[in-house]
Formats: structure tokens, C-alpha cells, sequence
């Protein structure tokens, strides 16, 4: 995959910052202007748009324009929808649609309810565990059952962190919030048939993800590093220990429990080899493609992971057409896709850092590749592969670093030795669960993957756990506002000017 280096005047990121501006805008604005306000807005500057077709200048500044009022619109629309919710105590029917985690002295899921005054609608639910009949622990993920409570707003619980969990909630689709009393529930018959179709479709993916991390299970993997297993490969980190999240996290390697393009990236890779020699070259990507998004719903469909499959749809089309060139047009164009099916998702935290480590790595990866002469580079591989490694760190780095400090208060120093330690490690674990899966009918040659899969992941969580205990590994409880944040990253924006101006005079200065 070849990157392009050059960031002068891509058009789509000019649409992409204009529709953020517009989501922005119309987040501060709130109810300040009505719905219909920015609609006429945005019709007026279309018409603006076509009446000024001969003047070119005047043509774009109204289409950015219209992208903007477009962004500002659909934030409007999805609060309106939002205020039309009912809320307050009622009785409905709904379906379990995620896999119930016991949380003290709760039972966790989140519920699709099919009847009642949010029917449709997804709620986070908080059941309370009856320590006599425990019912609780015959819910399973695709069970009906009726319940009454008290639905409420998604709420903050914590005033002193900049995480906001009520709007977290909204981002992934919940509308409300309950508490069920032990008694006020029980299993019944829920019809899926007024479901969407899209619903049934996530929740049949979701049911076979649960099958597969009971197929891992069986591999008796020890408990934290099935955990780390489930993690990276299905998106499910319903199991690691808070412990272990601390010290991932400690170790800036936190990236890794989140799935991203490393992981669809290492699937799309596996999936080609295994159609090598085929001379159906557009099918083999039909097929590879419907593979990459059927895992990305089963996975839950996160916006890292969509952002990657996204781009990994742009890449292999344009590999059809010998166009192997990836560049911040592509990012931006998965930016605009995500942020029109739902404008909420740009203050979703893992789209805000993993749109930002890709789009270091896209601006920074040639600059600081290069201050290393091809002389050295081209003594060997291993040379390339390890700085390869360290100038992705620090590219991936100098764009997240503002916002790891922000939302979660604390600085990794070690970073670059955790990804040269721990990423390789990572993809060993994603090709042996591969494997291991091919591998089923033998049981022999699958037992010595597992045994590989199991002392990786095991070396990785002691890795792991060493570089975060090592003295002066990172900085916690780091507290910077929105405004240090983005002067943070106008500086590195300066930075990165000068050095490309110094670049550039030193190459223009004369040779004696």
C-alpha cells in the first residue's frame, strides 16, 4: 500500500472539514436555531451553488458552504429524533442483543425494545441479580422478555472527567437508560419480525460471535489472555480485567485491545494469500470485501473499525483500476461517509483517535522516514522494518497524543519500545486464531496452535504489564483543556511547516 505523501489541496478533505464545522456549529448552536432554519440555509446555498456556475470561486466557496449547513442540518435532525423520546416508568417487550456481563451486584446488557413507547429503540439496562432463583444467569444473548422500569435520558455519573458518557451512549445508539428490579422481569416470546432488518442481521452476527469466543474458550487459554484473544480478534472486552485495561493503557499500547486497521489490515492480508493463483482478480475482492464488513458487523461495527473497512473498500477499488495510492483524500472520503450516516460519531473518542493516528501517519510518515539516509535504510530489511516500525509510532503518536492526554489524562513514554515489543506479538495472535479456526478438523496440528496462540498471548500480558510497572514509563492524572489541546496541536502544525520549509531551502541551496 503506497501512501501519498503530498497533503496540498485535497478536495475531500476541504468537504470533510466543512461538514465537521457544520456538526460543530450546529452542536454549540443546539436549540438556538430550528431545524427548518439551517434547511433553508442549505437550499439557498445550493441555489447559490448553480446560479454561479461560470464563476468557479464563487461556485466552491458555496459548496463548502452547503457542506457545512448539510453537517449543521443533520445535527439537527438526530437531536430533534432525540427529543421525541418518552420517557418515564412503563412496561414493554424487548430482546437481548448483547451478551449479559454480571457487573457486582447488576447484570449488564443492552436491550432492542420491541414494544412499547421506545419500540425500536436501544436502551442500556442494568438488571439486578436475584441471589435466590437466579434467573439471571439463564439470559442469554437472542432471549425475549418483559420487563417494567423506569427509562431514562443517558446521564453523566462522573463530573470530573472529560469523557462524556450520556453522549457516548447516544454515539452508540442508545436512547435510554434503566434499572430493572429483580421482579419486574421475566423471559417471554418477542417476535423478531418487527425488527429491522439490519437488527436481525446484527444480532444473528452477534450470536455467532458468541459462538466463537465459546469455540476459544474451549482452547483453556488462562482467563486474562483469552480476555486479550477476544479483544483483538472479536471485539469483545467485556472480559479484561480492569487491571489489565490500566496497564495497556499505562504502556500506550491500548490501541491494540481496540480493533483498527492493524487488525483488518492483517485479515485482508490473509484473506488474499489464500486467494492467490486465482485469475479472478475482481471476485477475489468481491469476496475478500464481503468477508472484511460481514466481520466488521459481527464485531460490533466500532467507528475504528469502520473507518478501516471503509478505506480498505476505497484501497481495493482503486486497486482495480492500478491506482495504488493511499492518501488523505481516501480518509477524508471514510470521514464524510461515517459523519453523514451519523453526525453524533465526531465526538465519538475512538473515531476522533483513530481518524487522527491515520492522518499522522499519512502527514508525518514520509518527512521522518526520510531523515534517515537510503544509504543506511538499504544495508537490509531489518533496518527498514525497524525504523518503518518506529517512524509509524511517532507519527501515530504526534497525532493522538493531545487527545490521549485529554480524555484520559495520562502520557506514555515508552510507547515506542510497547509497539516494537507488542506489535508483532499482536499479529502472531491474530494469524494463530486464524489458523486455529482452518485447523479444526485437525485436531493434532490444532493443538499445536493453540499452544503457540496461548504462550504469545500470555508473553504479551507480561510484557505489557513490565513496560507500564518500569520507572518513568508514562505521566497520570494529566489535566489539559479543550483549548491546550488545540494549541497543542498547532504547534506540532508549525513544527511540521517548519521542518517542511527547512526541507525545502536546504534542498534548493546550492551544491559547491
Amino acid at each position: 500500500m503506497k501512501i501519498d505523501g503530498n497533503i496540498q489541496l485535497f478536495p475531500l478533505l476541504r468537504v470533510a472539514l466543512a461538514l465537521i464545522a457544520g456538526i460543530a456549529i450546529g452542536s454549540y448552536v443546539g436549540d438556538g436555531l430550528p431545524m427548518h432554519v439551517w434547511f433553508v440555509a442549505l437550499i439557498a446555498s445550493l441555489l447559490m451553488a448553480l446560479i454561479g456556475y461560470k464563476r468557479w470561486q464563487l461556485q466552491s466557496v458555496m459548496l463548502l458552504l452547503s457542506t457545512f449547513l448539510l453537517g449543521a442540518w443533520m445535527l439537527s435532525v438526530r437531536e430533534t429524533e432525540y427529543r421525541k423520546n418518552v420517557y418515564g416508568d412503563c412496561t414493554y417487550k424487548a430482546v437481548v442483543i448483547s451478551r449479559p456481563v454480571v457487573r457486582g451486584k447488576v447484570l449488564q446488557c443492552d436491550l432492542l425494545v420491541a414494544s412499547g413507547p421506545m419500540k425500536n429503540k436501544k436502551i442500556k439496562a442494568s438488571i439486578l441479580r436475584d441471589t435466590i432463583d437466579k434467573r439471571y444467569l439463564r439470559l442469554a444473548l437472542g432471549d425475549g422478555i418483559v420487563a417494567r422500569s423506569v427509562l431514562e435520558r443517558p446521564k453523566n455519573y462522573y463530573t470530573h472527567s472529560h469523557f462524556d458518557y450520556a453522549l457516548w451512549l447516544r454515539i452508540h445508539g442508545y436512547e435510554a437508560q434503566t434499572f430493572v428490579y429483580y421482579t419486574n422481569w421475566q423471559k417471554a416470546e418477542v417476535g423478531l419480525g418487527d425488527l429491522s432488518r439490519m437488527e436481525r442481521i446484527r444480532l444473528k452476527a452477534r450470536q455467532f460471535r458468541d459462538r466463537l469466543m465459546v469455540h476459544f474458550r474451549a482452547y483453556g487459554l488462562a482467563e486474562q489472555d483469552y480476555a486479550v484473544v477476544a479483544a483483538m480478534t472479536l471485539g469483545d472486552k467485556s472480559m479484561l480485567s480492569k487491571s489489565m485495561k490500566e496497564e495497556y493503557s499505562l504502556a500506550g499500547a491500548s490501541h491494540l485491545l481496540a480493533l483498527s486497521g492493524l487488525h483488518l489490515g492483517i485479515i485482508y492480508f490473509m484473506l488474499t494469500l489464500l486467494c492467490l493463483g486465482n485469475r479472478h482478480f475482481m471476485l477475489v475482492q468481491v469476496f475478500i470485501l464481503t468477508a472484511i464488513w460481514t466481520y466488521v458487523i459481527m464485531v460490533g461495527m466500532a467507528p475504528s473499525v469502520l473507518r478501516s473497512a471503509i478505506m480498505l473498500t476505497v484501497y481495493a477499488f482503486v486497486t482495480l483500476l492500478n491506482r495504488k495510492r493511499m492518501s488523505v483524500n481516501v480518509l477524508a472520503l471514510a470521514a464524510i461517509v461515517m459523519l453523514i450516516a451519523d453526525p453524533l460519531v465526531l465526538w465519538d473518542v475512538s473515531f476522533q483517535l483513530s481518524f487522527m493516528a491515520v492522518m499522522g501517519i499519512l502527514v508525518f510518515y514520509f518527512p521522518l522516514y526520510h531523515l534517515v539516509k537510503d544509504q543506511i535504510l538499504f544495508t537490509s530489511k531489518a533496518v527498514r522494518w525497524l525504523w518503518g516500525m518506529v517512524v509509524v509510532s511517532v507519527s501515530a503518536q504526534l497525532g493522538t497524543a493531545p487527545l490521549v492526554m485529554y480524555y484520559f489524562g495520562n502520557v506514555s513514554f515508552y510507547f515506542l519500545l510497547t509497539n516494537l515489543f507488542a506489535v508483532p506479538l499482536a499479529t502472531i495472535i491474530l494469524y494463530c486464531v486464524f489458523v486455529s479456526v482452518l485447523t479444526a478438523p485437525f485436531p493434532a496440528l490444532q493443538s499445536i496452535v493453540i499452544a503457540l496462540l496461548s504462550a504469545v498471548a500470555g508473553v504479551l500480558n507480561r510484557g505489557i504489564a513490565v513496560i507500564a510497572s518500569l520507572p518513568g514509563s508514562h505521566i497520570s492524572n494529566v489535566n489539559v483543556n479543550f483549548y491546550q489541546v488545540v494549541l497543542m496541536y498547532l504547534l506540532i502544525g508549525c513544527l511540521y511547516g517548519l521542518g517542511f520549509y527547512c526541507r525545502k531551502m536546504v534542498r534548493s541551496a546550492p551544491k559547491y
